[in-house]
C-alpha cells in the first residue's frame, strides 16, 4: 500500500508518494508544488472583468495565515486528499489514504491540533516527524548514509538545525532547535518598501495585535517582528499587496544578480514604477542574515564539542536544504561558517519525500526505521518524564507503592550515554489524585488518573496513556469546512457568472450587427448596447450568488427589447423556413422514382428541420437565409426531375432492347425448327437408297470369288508337278 508524504511548508505544500521509487504529486494546474498561503479548496481563479484581473470579493480565507487555524486547515487537508484521490489510477469509495506529516510544529498541541485537522479529512496520519527529520530520512535512505550529519533547514517561516545518527538503518534525530526567522522575514521587509513607494494611505500601528511572543501577523510571512505600519484595506492597496506577493521572488532573484530592480505595477488606469537598489535591499535583510548565522554557527560549536558527536570541524558532515538557501547572500552566509555546507538534497521537495519513506518503513521492513526526538520536556506534576531528545515509543510506567507514586523511564538501548540518576525519577503525590501533563508550557492533560498507567510518546509524536483515548471531537471542523467549502463554490459560479454575461453581452452585439437582425436597429441603440457592456464590465461583483444573479436580471431587463425583436423576426422566418421545407417534403412523397438527388435532398430538409427546432436568435441563424434554402431546393429538384428523366430515357431503352431480343429468339427458334423437319426427310430418302444398292454388290462379290477358285486350283497342280521332277 502507498503511503504519502505531507509536506506544509509556510509558503509551499509538497505531496509525494512512495511507490515508483518516489514521486511527486501534482495539483489541478499540474504544478508540482501548492502555494499553501494561496490555496485552499481549489485553485485560486480571478474574474478578470476588470483591467487587473482582481476582484475584492475574493474569499479573505484563500490568503494565509489559514496554518494556525484548525478550521481552515481543515479545509487545506480536504483540498489535498481531493489532490491525492487525482493522482491515484483508481479512487476507491472512502478510501483514506494513509500519510505521514512533516511539520515544523515543536509543541505537543499544535501536533495534535494538526492531527485531528487531517483525521477530520479522512487522513489515515501514519506517522507526524519534524521537517527536518524528514529531509535527514531522504539523505540517508534515498541520496548517501553518513553516520553521524547535522542538517540545516532554511525555509520560508523558520531557520533549524539538528544534528542526526544513521546506524543499522535506523535514522535518529538527537537535537532539534529552531528560530522564527527565514525567507518570509525577507519577503516581508521588501513588501513594506515596494507598497513605501505607492502612497498608500496608513493606519495607526498602535491597532494592530501582537501574540503573547510579541510576534505581528504579517503580510508575506505568518509571524514578524517587523511591522512598521499597517495599510487601510482600501482597492489599491488589495491589488498592489497580492500583485507584489506573486512577485516577491522573481524580484528576490533579481536583487540578488543585479545592482538595481525597476518595475511597473499596474492598478487599473494606475502605473505606480518601483526601483529598489541591491545595497538597500542587502541592508534591510542584513539583521535577519546575522541572526540566522548566528543561531546556526552556535549550534554547529555544540554539536562539534558533543561527546556525541566524535567529530571535529574538517570532518564534519552538514546539509542544507529549504528555499532560503538558495538566496545568494544566505549562501555567502553559510560559506563562512566554520564547516562545509553541503547540497545534495534538493531544496524544496527533500522533506516531502523523507516523509513518505519514513511513514513506508513499517509496512515493508522492521529493520528501517526513522526516529524522530521530542522538542521540549514533557512534566508530570512539575517533574519531567520525558525529556528533550527522547525517541518515539518511549514508555513510562507509573506505579504506585503504598501511598507514594513513581514512574520508571524505559531509554533507547541506543542511548548509551545517559545517567544513571537519569533512568528512575521519582515523584510524590496521593495516590488516586489529579495528573497535569505540560510541554512547553502548554498544558495536555488534566484528569485523575487511576494508577498503575503507563505513558507512551508514539510514532505521531503524541502523549498517550494506554487505555484511554483522548482524542476530541473534529465534528465541528467538518461542519465549517462544508461551509467553507460552499462559499467558495458560489464564488466560483459567481465568477463564472459574471464572466458569461460579460462574453454575452459582447456576443450580443455582434448578433445585432448581423446582416438579418441589422436593420432591426438604429445606430443609438447599438451604442447603448455597447456602453451597457462597458458598464457591466466596470460593476464589482456582489458577495452573493443571490445578489449576482439578481444584477445580471436588471441587465437582462435593459436589453430585452432588443432580444423581444430579434426573436420576434427569428420566430417569423423559422415559421417561414418551416413551411417550405414542410412543402418540399410533400413534393418528395409524389416522386415515384427514388435516385440519389432524392435521398440528397430528403436527408437535407430533414436535418435542416431538425436545426430549426433548436435555432436561438443568438445561436447560428444561417438556416433562416430562405432565399439560399429556395435555391438549394430548387437546384436540388431540378437534379431529381433530371435523374427520373434519365431513369426513365434507360428504362425505355432497356424495355426496347429486351423486345428486339425476345423477336429474334422467336425467329431464331422458327428457323431451326424448319431446318430440322428439312433435315430428318432427307435421311429418310437416303436411307432408302442405300439399301437396295447393297444387294446388287453382294451378287457381284459371289460371282467373282466363282471365277477365281478355279485359277487358284490349277496354279497349285502346276506347283506340285515341278517339284516331282
Amino acid at each position: 500500500m502507498e503511503n504519502f508524504g505531507i509536506d506544509i511548508g509556510d509558503h509551499k505544500t509538497v505531496l509525494t508518494g512512495s511507490s515508483r521509487n518516489g514521486r511527486i504529486l501534482i495539483d489541478e494546474l499540474n504544478k508540482r508544488t501548492i502555494p499553501t498561503w494561496f490555496q485552499l479548496s481549489h485553485p485560486q481563479r480571478k474574474f478578470g472583468n476588470n483591467v487587473g484581473g482582481f476582484k475584492r470579493q475574493d474569499m479573505a480565507e484563500r490568503y494565509r495565515h489559514f496554518t494556525g487555524d484548525q478550521k481552515l486547515l481543515t479545509m487545506y487537508f480536504c483540498y489535498l486528499h481531493r489532490l491525492i484521490l487525482q493522482n491515484m489510477d483508481r479512487q476507491p469509495v472512502g478510501f483514506k489514504p494513509n500519510v505521514t506529516i512533516g511539520t515544523r510544529c515543536t509543541s505537543l498541541k499544535g501536533i495534535g491540533d494538526v492531527m485531528m485537522c487531517a483525521r477530520a479529512a479522512d487522513l489515515n496520519v501514519v506517522g507526524v516527524y519534524d521537517d527536518l527529520t524528514c529531509a535527514a530520512a531522504h539523505l540517508s535512505l534515498k541520496v548517501k548514509a553518513h553516520e553521524r550529519f547535522i542538517m540545516i533547514d532554511l525555509g520560508h517561516a523558520h531557520s533549524a538545525i539538528g544534528c542526526f545518527t544513521f546506524v543499522d538503518g535506523k535514522v535518529k534525530a538527537r537535537c532539534i532547535e529552531q528560530i522564527e526567522v527565514g525567507g518570509g522575514s525577507f519577503d516581508e521587509r521588501l513588501l513594506y518598501h515596494i507598497l513605501e513607494q505607492c502612497d498608500l494611505e496608513k493606519e495607526e500601528v498602535g491597532q494592530e495585535r501582537r501574540d503573547e511572543n510579541g510576534m505581528y501577523c504579517g503580510i508575506a510571512v505568518n509571524r514578524t517582528d517587523y511591522k512598521p505600519h499597517k495599510y487601510k484595506e482600501t482597492y489599491k492597496y488589495l491589488v498592489l499587496r497580492d500583485t507584489v506577493i506573486l512577485k516577491l521572488k522573481k524580484y528576490k532573484m533579481i536583487l540578488s544578480n543585479t545592482p538595481v530592480l525597476e518595475d511597473v505595477l499596474e492598478v487599473g488606469d494606475d502605473l505606480y514604477e518601483i526601483r529598489i537598489d541591491q545595497n538597500d535591499y542587502q541592508d534591510m535583510i542584513k539583521e535577519y542574515i546575522e541572526r540566522i548565522g548566528t543561531f546556526i554557527q552556535e549550534r554547529v560549536e555544540e554539536y562539534v564539542k558533543d561527546r556525541n558527536y566524535f567529530c571535529d570541524y574538517e570532518s564534519a558532515v552538514v546539509e542544507v536544504v529549504g528555499g532560503n538557501s538558495n538566496n545568494s547572500f544566505v549562501r555567502e552566509m553559510l560559506d563562512q561558517l566554520p564547516v562545509k555546507v553541503r547540497r545534495s538534497c534538493d531544496s524544496h521537495e527533500s522533506v516531502g519525500f523523507g516523509a513518505a519513506v519514513a511513514g513506508a518503513l513499517p509496512f515493508y521492513t522492521t529493520t528501517m526505521r526513522v526516529m524522530d526526538a521530542l522538542v521540549g520536556d514533557i512534566r508530570l506534576n512539575g517533574e519531567v518524564i520525558f525529556k528533550n531528545g527522547d525517541f518515539m515509543e518511549k514508555t513510562v510506567e507509573v506505579n504506585r507503592e503504598g501511598d507514594e507514586i513513581f514512574w520508571c523511564m524505559d531509554r533507547d538501548d541506543a542511548d548509551e550515554h545517559e545517567d544513571d540518576e537519569d533512568k528512575v525519577l521519582r515523584v510524590r503525590a496521593s495516590a488516586g489524585s489529579t495528573f497535569t501533563f505540560t510541554h512547553l508550557d502548554d498544558m495536555l492533560l488534566d484528569e485523575a488518573m487511576n494508577t498503575p498507567f503507563t505513558a507512551v510518546f508514539t510514532r505521531n509524536k503524541q502523549l498517550q496513556i494506554k487505555g484511554h483515548n483522548f482524542e476530541a471531537d473534529c465534528s465541528h471542523l467538518l461542519k465549517l469546512e462544508e461551509e467553507f467549502r460552499q462559499r467558495e463554490i458560489e464564488i466560483e459560479q459567481i465568477g463564472n457568472l459574471t464572466n458569461e454575461y460579460q462574453l454575452y453581452l459582447e456576443k450580443l452585439q455582434e448578433i445585432m450587427n448581423k446582416p438579418i437582425y441589422y436593420t432591426l436597429f438604429t445606430e443609438d441603440e447599438l451604442s447603448d448596447v455597447c456602453n451597457l457592456s462597458i458598464e457591466f464590465m466596470y460593476l464589482p461583483v456582489c458577495d452573493t450568488l443571490k445578489d449576482e444573479k439578481k444584477k445580471v436580471g436588471e441587465y437582462n431587463d435593459r436589453i430585452d427589447k432588443f432580444v423581444t425583436r430579434m426573436k420576434e423576426l427569428m420566430d417569423c422566418k423559422k415559421k417561414a423556413v418551416h413551411e417550405r421545407i414542410e412543402a418540399s417534403l410533400k413534393n418528395l412523397k409524389e416522386v415515384k422514382i427514388c435516385t440519389p438527388a432524392v435521398y440528397k435532398l430528403q436527408s437535407r430538409l430533414n436535418g435542416d428541420k431538425d436545426l430549426l427546432s433548436k435555432c436561438t436568435f443568438d445561436g447560428n441563424v444561417d438556416i433562416l437565409n430562405l432565399e439560399k434554402l429556395d435555391e438549394d431546393i430548387v437546384r436540388m429538384e431540378l437534379e431529381i426531375e433530371k435523374e427520373v428523366k434519365e431513369r426513365e430515357r434507360e428504362k425505355a431503352e432497356r424495355e426496347e432492347r429486351e423486345r428486339i431480343a425476345k423477336e429474334k429468339l422467336r425467329e431464331a427458334k422458327e428457323e431451326s425448327g424448319e431446318s430440322a423437319k428439312n433435315d430428318k426427310e432427307r435421311s429418310n430418302e437416303s436411307a432408302e437408297s442405300g439399301n437396295s444398292g447393297t444387294d446388287e454388290n453382294k451378287n457381284e462379290d459371289k460371282e467373282l470369288k466363282s471365277d477365281v477358285e478355279p485359277l487358284n486350283r490349277g496354279e497349285k497342280t502346276r506347283t506340285n508337278e515341278r517339284a516331282a521332277g
